[in-house]
């Protein structure tokens, strides 16, 4: 296995931590991924308290 795929299935994983850990205290979550063709665009709220990607 390559250090990118290594490097990819432990981003995975801590997004899918994160996400556990928001279901735990309530907070209704989703994890999306884009199509092979899509590509994601950074989004924040007008303070910057919430960054995120769509």
């Amino acid at each position: 296995m390559s250090l990118r795929v290594r490097q990819i299935d432990r981003r995975e994983w801590l997004l899918t931590q994160t996400a556990a850990e928001c279901q735990r205290n309530g907070q209704e979550v989703t994890l999306e991924y884009p199509s092979r063709q899509g590509m994601w665009v950074r989004l924040s709220d007008s303070e910057k308290t919430l960054v995120g990607l769509d």
